[in-house]
């Protein structure tokens, strides 16, 4: 046996330190530096090209997570009906990348914010994976598949957060293997604090970091004498502990379910090409690895730095299914961790001449797949030239719903569903809310949580894609509402974008609402019938239902608002609602307090302001069953 630099021990028979513990006629693991140096620039200035000389990036939910970033951004100082809608929750697996997002959205905006974690994620990744192989004295040189990695599975599913949590796998691995047995309390901090980055970047990637030092651990043997190696890893149990206890509830509101098949076999060939398994692109990726495999004929070292991390990702890949705790592709991204650490087994040797070029012949192949991979960038962003037109004639600030999954999602180059969320980038962009906000979907993960109020209804702009021929009768369903359905207003190539019918009055129009139960009416009871507080009709008002929120923005200068409101005849005796009036930053002007079904609606005048909107807020201090609100004989002055 022979010792490395970090206090492990490693079979003498791993030629993986220096030329010196080569056999005769192996080739040395280390290429020469320079080459590979310039490799990992030329690979590096491709990745980077796979980031910023296209529009947008790949992944099926990136577009959302750049939306949320920007809906964090906004937050603070945004209208007040969304400021009451979502909330921060700060302990939670994904919080550093969104903190890192954060400033950088306010500073550059949302699409450049995930660019720079993405570039993040290219260049750290195959920088700490060489830093990892060299300290469990394996091949630094495997550390250009680090590029691969970056753009794995994870991207092309748009997973940030897991992303950017890749290099700093790495970097808590290699801290753990260059601590030694008897880590000094500095290398204990510094392990820790990795381990500790890791679980606000991304839980899955935090549990198996943290098994795979543990496995690496346990398989050296001799426990009691190694013990302070593993003394970094109870801060790490004590917070994920707390935090499982805390998410019990959302953790397991789904069954597991959806075990590994065929599917997700080929997937571990296909996962760095398509989101979804593609025999295709399976043959690419294994033609690849056997092609690679054939020329350097590698040998396998075992020993448990270099294999336990590979054990672990493998257990998870094959024993795991898709859905855990409300999560998706759990087994299934475990493709990733696969190809991460199995690079770490192979020991190059020399068996012929061309065997000597082992790490050329790995850097072709790299070259290759980023390449590859900028080219079909460049198709899918020619596949978005429609959307981006359509886009442009969205007013900036506007919300907007996607039909894109309910009609074509499908994506020429990326397969099924990466067009799914693409109109995301547009709120992304100029602001506004998305109908389908991953926010809004209560995913326990992510720092922006809705709060238990009801959901926005009204989305005055449409995107779907495809043929409108085809399309037409399901988007008149799927948009029809008390003012009709929506209208094509432009296409552009396969995408298009439809208008909804304005609620509207002479005075003023509906920005946005949600409320408990049923449709906001214009000059009708959310009932559907004649608007009547307390025996008495009116011809002109806004029916709505409490708990709600509408938004109306005056289509000329006004100064003041005037109107009345009370509970709808409709509500009967057990009828009951309070009224407020906010500007439009959310300061209370008018408050009813809670009124019942037999009183007489409530006179108001309000100040409008500079900024010519205000806010119509309905609610109720107890149930919400019969609260029919009524704004009526609303005028302008």
């Amino acid at each position: 046996m022979h010792t490395v630099p970090n206090g492990h021990e490693h079979p003498s028979e791993s030629p993986s330190l220096s030329p010196v513990h080569a056999r005769p006629g192996e080739f040395p693991v280390e290429p020469a530096a320079a080459p590979i140096r310039w490799a990992f620039i030329a690979c590096g200035l491709l990745a980077l090209g796979a980031v910023w000389l296209h529009r947008y990036p790949a992944g099926v939910d990136l577009p959302q997570h750049a939306n949320i970033f920007r809906l964090w951004a906004d937050l603070a100082h945004g209208p007040f009906e969304v400021r009451a809608t979502y909330h921060v929750e700060l302990f939670t697996p994904y919080l550093l990348p969104y903190l890192v997002a954060l400033p950088l959205t306010k500073l550059f905006g949302a699409v450049v914010a995930t660019k720079l974690l993405l570039s993040f994620t290219v260049i750290a990744t195959p920088f700490t994976m060489s830093r990892w192989l060299r300290t469990i004295g394996a091949a630094p040189a495997f550390g250009l598949l680090g590029f691969v990695v970056a753009f794995d599975y994870s991207y092309l599913w748009g997973f940030v957060s897991c992303a950017v949590a890749t290099p700093l796998m790495f970097a808590y691995l290699a801290s753990f293997e260059a601590q030694g047995s008897t880590p000094d309390i500095k290398a204990i901090a510094r392990t820790s604090l990795l381990g500790l980055l890791l679980f606000f970047s991304h839980g899955i990637t935090f549990g198996v970091s943290v098994a795979a030092a543990g496995a690496s651990w346990l398989a050296r043997g001799r426990w009691v004498g190694r013990h302070r190696a593993a003394a970094h890893v109870l801060p790490l149990v004590a917070m994920a502990v707390t935090w499982l206890v805390l998410q019990k509830q959302h953790t397991s509101s789904r069954a597991i379910s959806q075990w590994f098949d065929s599917q997700r076999a080929i997937n571990l060939f296909s996962g760095a090409f398509m989101p979804f398994p593609d025999h295709k692109w399976a043959l690419v990726g294994a033609a690849g690895v056997a092609l690679f495999l054939l020329f350097a004929r590698p040998k396998l070292a075992f020993d448990p730095a270099r294999s336990a991390p590979l054990a672990i990702a493998l257990l998870g890949f094959i024993a795991l299914p898709d859905w855990i705790a409300a999560t998706w592709l759990v087994g299934s991204r475990f493709c990733v961790f696969v190809h991460a650490f199995a690079p770490a087994l192979l020991v190059p040797r020399m068996s012929d001449p061309l065997a000597r070029r082992w790490s050329a012949i790995l850097f072709s192949l790299v070259l290759a797949f980023l390449i590859v991979l900028n080219v079909r960038l460049h198709a899918f962003n020619g596949e978005l030239d429609g959307f981006i037109q359509v886009a442009a004639a969205i007013p900036a600030g506007a919300d907007v719903q996607t039909l894109v999954p309910e009609t074509s999602s499908e994506s020429a180059v990326f397969g099924a569903s990466m067009m799914g969320q693409i109109p995301a980038w547009i709120t992304a962009e100029h602001g506004g809310l998305i109908a389908n906000d991953s926010a809004v979907a209560g995913y326990f993960q992510i720092p922006i949580r809705r709060n238990s109020v009801p959901l926005f209804q009204y989305y005055p702009y449409v995107i779907a894609r495809g043929d409108y021929a085809t399309y037409r009768g399901d988007l008149r369903h799927l948009t029809r509402s008390a003012q009709g359905s929506a209208r094509v207003v432009k296409t552009a190539g396969d995408w298009l974008l439809l208008k909804r019918p304005a609620i509207e009055s002479d005075d003023f129009e509906v920005v946005r609402y949600a409320q408990a139960w049923g449709e906001l009416r214009m000059d009708r009871a959310v009932s559907g019938r004649a608007l009547s507080v307390a025996g008495v009709e009116y011809l002109h008002g806004l029916g709505t239902h409490a708990q709600s929120f509408a938004r109306i923005r005056f289509k000329r200068a006004a100064k003041m608002l005037l109107g009345a409101c009370g509970v709808d005849d409709a509500a009967g005796s057990r009828g009951h609602a309070g009224f407020r009036i906010r500007d439009g930053r959310g300061h209370i002007l008018f408050d009813s307090g809670e009124m019942s079904a037999e009183a007489s609606a409530k006179p108001f005048s309000v100040l409008v302001g500079a900024q010519q909107e205000l806010v119509l807020e309905s609610y109720t201090l107890g149930r919400i069953d019969s609260a029919h609100a009524d704004w009526v004989n609303l005028a302008v002055r």
